[in-house]
């Protein structure tokens, strides 16, 4: 059974951040809808590439994915915020994956996600996680297996995020191969 990944998208989120991981998993078989947050498909990335998403989020029952992609940017996280009971669906939903990377952790932290667990961001946004509940570790990528919630620092690591995202849902051996076929080293 084919799996499903909802990668949102708005204006000035970071192009590596969304794309790596839409590029990945696609590879991997897994089925990628982009969707678009703004009123319209064509979307600009914070580095000026023009995005078509696939589709538009107020036509989008976001709870028909096996995982929510919350990439970063210079974004405007009200934007994200406004997703709160998305975000929630699939941070306590057992069957679901949330994963958020570089800024989008703090924003999942701002809607109380996060109390108490230990979880990667942007490195310069450690304080926003701490001040609402969260504890920063240094690391590229962290993945909470009990809760199937996985954060990410960076750009830098839109890699390593992506193919976790992989491992998790269809196991380690394909995160592998995949990687192996795009002649990178896993971590």
């Amino acid at each position: 059974m084919t799996k499903h990944v909802a990668i949102v998208l708005t204006s000035r989120f970071e192009t590596v951040e969304a794309l790596a991981p839409v590029d990945i998993l696609r590879r991997a078989g897994l089925h990628v809808t982009t969707i678009s947050l703004d009123e319209h498909h064509l979307v600009n990335s914070a580095q000026h590439v023009p995005v078509t998403a696939d589709k538009l989020y107020a036509e989008t029952d976001m709870t028909n994915f096996d995982a929510l992609v919350l990439p970063g940017g210079a974004l405007d996280a009200q934007k994200y915020l406004d997703l709160e009971k998305d975000v929630a669906f699939y941070a306590h939903h057992a069957e679901k994956l949330l994963a958020a990377i570089c800024m989008a952790p703090t924003v999942v932290a701002r809607m109380g996600l996060l109390q108490g667990k230990t979880v990667t961001c942007y490195p310069t946004l450690a304080s926003v996680l701490e001040e609402h509940g969260a504890k920063y570790t240094n690391e590229k990528v962290v993945y909470l297996e009990e809760e199937k919630i996985l954060t990410s620092q960076a750009p830098g690591s839109a890699y390593d995020f992506g193919f976790k995202i992989v491992e998790i849902l269809l196991g380690k051996e394909k995160a592998q191969e995949i990687a192996e076929q795009m002649f990178y080293t896993l971590a």
